[in-house]
């Protein structure tokens, strides 16, 4: 059974006090250009995979291992989607995000049919652009907001499943937008069906969460490391001895095929890079113990 929703409206931060009135499934909404929040449950969950289509490439297999153990001993608020180009557009309007405006015109800048803004997730924004959306955000709220940890992002995205994605061992065209494998790739011309769609069209997980498979590739806080060796069980972003000039990025995209569609798949993208397949979402620290509250 899916958490119970219910909508509220907080103003400044919500760390300390304000925390007692959010449960796990409370959405929240701190300004009206602000994007959607949902209150994700404390609770434990294996992260990793031993079961990677790409086992014949050790280097891509051990990426996901070794599986290891999570525990949440805080609540947190993850963005319900992934920020869009109205969100982003908002910031831009409002003087911050350093005034830059991603173009939305796909690929090499053409205008094809179904490439949009407005509730369709941004794209062409690096790690250094995020920063700028947090600064401007926070600004505005009272501060909390930051990019998700690799961890948060997977127990978010499993929302209690053990399963490839958290749809089950299977993932449709009716689940999310990835690349079928039905059009040339390398063409890249006309209505080309692999394109972005605005966020919400699929249905949510069992926390809520929307567009986690497919969509846009996702940006988090953590710094590339090759495996979980050494990694942190607390929910804290991975920083420590990694390669910083890459940050993690998860949940596959509009342009993967299915097998990178996987909730345990992993990707290190460099920081100032910006491609139509990238973009983020955001948390907010709500619960006083969690480790990443900026």
């Amino acid at each position: 059974m899916k958490p119970l929703i219910i909508s509220m409206m907080f103003a400044g931060s919500l760390i300390g006090e304000n925390e007692n009135h959010l449960l796990p499934g409370n959405v929240f909404q701190d300004c009206s250009e602000c994007p959607e929040m949902v209150v994700i449950p404390k609770g434990v969950f294996q992260m990793g995979s031993t079961k990677n289509p790409a086992m014949k490439n050790q280097e891509v297999a051990q990426s996901e291992q070794p599986v290891h153990s999570v525990v949440f001993e805080y609540t947190f608020a993850i963005g319900k989607y992934p920020i869009t180009f109205t969100e982003w557009d908002a910031c831009v309007e409002d003087g911050g995000c350093d005034g830059y405006r991603p173009d939305h015109m796909g690929w090499r800048g053409q205008n094809e049919p179904g490439w949009s803004r407005g509730r369709h997730p941004v794209f062409r924004v690096n790690y250094f652009d995020t920063q700028s959306y947090l600064v401007w955000i926070n600004s505005k709220t009272g501060g909390g907001y930051r990019l998700l940890s690799e961890a948060e992002w997977e127990y978010a995205a499993r929302a209690g499943t053990t399963t490839e994605y958290n749809t089950g061992d299977t993932l449709t065209q009716a689940d999310a937008k990835f690349h079928d494998g039905e059009t040339h790739f390398p063409t890249r011309k006309g209505n080309w069906k692999v394109k972005t769609v605005p966020v919400g069209l699929y249905a949510p997980n069992a926390f809520g969460v929307y567009d986690i498979h497919g969509g846009i590739a996702e940006r988090l806080i953590d710094c590339w490391h090759p495996s979980y060796v050494g990694a942190p069980t607390d929910g804290s972003a991975w920083i420590a001895d990694g390669d910083c000039s890459k940050r993690l990025t998860r949940g596959g995209g509009w342009n993967q095929r299915l097998k990178s569609e996987r909730i345990a798949q992993r990707f290190g993208y460099p920081n100032g890079g910006r491609s139509v397949s990238y973009g983020f979402r955001i948390a907010k620290s709500i619960h006083p113990s969690d480790p990443n509250t900026p």
